[in-house]
């Protein structure tokens, strides 16, 4: 029992040192842990009670290891509970550290929200500061408006003084005003009533002025009439010819009157009489320039007795001259001219010749025939070059750029078809002239077909193409002689040998056709022109062109006397009416001088796809700088195309 005992205060003073020393190792821990401690130890002390009980009654072992299972499981109890207080130590540190955490973070707040609240007051300081000011401004406005109203006051006090004094003015002006009306309509009724009497006494006057100008008329017909040349009957060859050689006396200011034309032997004998015996120390001279300008190859002979002119001409010249030579400027007349089923009309041509042969002048010379012969006529010229390279004096083309000859020349095929295809209906002629006719075949050759098309088909519904160039091989542009057979062809310069070769006629005739123009070209006749009529079976001719301006309208007048010579005055004015000159003179100087309308026709250099998409959008409603930007993608812009784009659908807009 003794040793039990010991045991048990060996294992109580065991329990009593491990208790201790967990308690040194739990040194910090709180009072409700050492209560824990405590409990537990008083515990322990009863189980060593306990124990030291039952050693005393049990054996040893069994005693021992029934003492110390309960300190083994209380060891591993505080074990436990020593791990949970350890954990709630360090959760207890980690919130510590971010409560210091969180109040340094709200020390920093605070001083921020100090630090705005300083700003806000000295922002409040000023304001109120600035509404101090403000107020005292309000006040200095208010003083001022005080002074406003009574300076308002004053004036509509002045105001109203003013107004009255000017109501006197005025109704005192008014009286005055209606007395100067009053005054004016008797000063109109009396000017009126002698304007009246002045525009009696003026038509008094013009009915006198035409009284005396109509005998003066009849005076000066009678004068010309008299100082007309005389000449023989027509009809007759030599009579012809004797009527020419009047005319060409007269241009160089010889007055010769025809008195006969015969037939000696081989020789033409023809006889005139000198107005001015003074001229026959001179006339001898003109031998010669009667032999030029006639193409004679030998010279005439010139006999003068008296008063009397005997002119001896070998007849075969005269006759081949007339077979293969015209000299008279009527054979151009006569080539262009034609009349079909009562109306005056004329026919396609071609015109080759290089620069220099006379090429502008035929053509210039063949426009004036047109506005003769066909008053209503109209005529379109298209120059492909710049206006720096242009030939065109007398002409003004009406289209200049290659852009705008094509576009121009679009225009009228598509006229051309419209007519053709019955949807349209015109009895006015309408020729088209196209200039360089080589070059622009070369550029544009989606033209030629419409070309062809037009010299097959064109001349029925009056519509004709004039073109020029400086080549004239036929197939050159995949031409054939059955394309041009409806083409009348002038051949100019080096280009006559082609038309030689052309010729479609037997060989005597082409043989000595060939012979007269080598003839020619000896004798040095500079402008000379083969002439090819319309027709394959039609013989070609060489003929002298007519001089510049032989067919200008200043000339029409001339040539419509000399058509009626002879003639009664009735029958002159039934020609001049039947030609129209009036017309003729506005065509003419339409063409010569094109209207600013014409010139600033701004659409011609669109094409016909073009001008198609413009007016559909146009009639879409759309604007013209939104047409620009549909049809060719351009933004409004100053600078060109823009300008000029949205000007040509602007242009358009107004014909829709």
């Amino acid at each position: 029992m003794s040793q039990a005992r010991g045991l048990g205060k060996q294992v109580l003073n065991v329990s009593s040192l491990a208790s201790l020393i967990l308690l040194l190792i739990v040194g910090g821990i709180k009072k409700d842990a050492l209560a824990l401690y405590l409990s537990s130890l008083g515990l322990a002390f009863k189980s060593a009670r306990v124990i030291t009980q039952e050693i005393e009654t049990r054996d040893y072992d069994r005693l021992m290891r029934a003492a110390t299972e309960p300190l083994r499981i209380e060891n591993t109890r505080l074990s436990y509970d020593l791990g949970s207080q350890r954990s709630e130590n360090a959760a207890l540190k980690e919130a510590d550290r971010l409560l210091w955490q969180r109040a340094d973070e709200a020390e920093k707040v605070a001083a921020r929200i100090r630090n705005e609240y300083k700003a806000l007051e000295n922002k409040l300081s000023k304001a109120i500061h600035a509404t101090g000011q403000a107020l005292k401004q309000v006040e200095a406005k208010e003083a001022e408006l005080k002074e406003l109203d009574l300076y308002n006051e004053r004036m509509s006090v002045q105001l109203d003084t003013h107004r009255s004094v000017t109501d006197q003015k005025v109704n005192i002006q008014r009286e005055e005003t209606r007395k100067l009306e009053q005054n004016l309509k008797d000063a109109q009724k009396s000017f009126r009533e002698k304007l009246e009497k002045a525009h009696a006494d003026v038509d008094e006057a013009r009915d006198a002025l035409a009284t005396s100008e109509a005998q003066v008329a009849v005076l000066r017909d009678e004068i010309a009439r008299l100082h007309r040349a005389k000449t023989l009957a027509e009809g007759v060859d030599t009579n012809d010819f004797a009527n020419r050689v009047v005319e060409w006396f007269g241009k160089a200011k010889f007055l010769v009157d025809a008195e006969s034309a015969n037939v000696s032997g081989s020789d033409w004998v023809l006889v005139f009489r000198l107005r001015n015996q003074k001229d026959s120390f001179r006339i001898r001279e003109y031998a010669q320039q009667m032999k030029i300008d006639f193409s004679l190859s030998s010279l005439p002979t010139l006999k003068v007795d008296g008063d009397k002119l005997r002119i001896t001409i070998h007849r075969g010249e005269i006759e081949n001259e007339a077979k293969y030579l015209r000299v008279d400027p009527t054979w151009l007349q006569e080539a262009l001219v034609f009349e079909k089923s009562g109306e005056t009309v004329t026919h396609h041509a071609r015109f080759s010749g290089s620069t220099e042969t006379g090429k502008s002048t035929l053509v210039c010379n063949a426009v004036g025939v047109l506005i003769i012969r066909i008053p209503l006529v109209e005529i379109e010229l298209a120059d492909p070059l710049i206006a720096g390279q242009s030939e065109w004096k007398t002409l003004k083309p009406k289209y200049k750029g290659e852009d705008s000859c094509v576009a121009g020349f679009i225009r009228f095929y598509e006229e051309f078809k419209r007519l053709d295809r019955g949807e349209e209906k015109s009895n006015r002629s309408k020729v088209f002239i196209m200039d360089e006719f080589d070059r622009m075949m070369q550029n544009h050759p989606e033209l030629l077909p419409m070309v062809l098309d037009l010299w097959k088909s064109g001349r029925h519904q009056k519509r004709y193409l004039w073109v020029l160039g400086q080549s004239a091989l036929v197939g050159k542009f995949s031409l054939n002689m059955e394309d041009v057979q409806n083409v009348i062809g002038f051949y100019l310069g080096a280009t006559v040998e082609r038309g030689l070769t052309d010729a479609n006629d037997d060989p005597s005739y082409s043989s000595k056709l060939r012979q007269e123009w080598h003839h020619a070209k000896a004798r040095e006749l500079r402008y000379l022109c083969l002439c090819r009529p319309m027709t394959v079976t039609g013989r070609p001719f060489l003929a002298v062109m007519p001089k510049p301006d032989t067919f200008a309208l200043g000339k029409a007048q001339e040539a419509l006397r000399s058509y009626d010579e002879g003639k009664e005055e009735v029958q002159l004015e039934n020609r001049l009416v039947e030609f129209d000159l009036d017309s003729a003179k506005q065509n003419l100087e339409r063409l010569v001088s094109p209207s600013q309308e014409t010139q600033k026709d701004l659409t011609l250099g669109l094409t016909s796809k073009e001008k198609v998409k413009v007016e559909k959008l146009l009639r879409e409603g759309l604007s013209a700088s939104k047409v620009v930007k549909e049809v060719w993608g351009i933004s409004p812009s100053r600078n060109e195309p823009y300008p000029t784009r949205k000007a040509q659908v602007e242009c358009i807009k107004k014909t829709l």
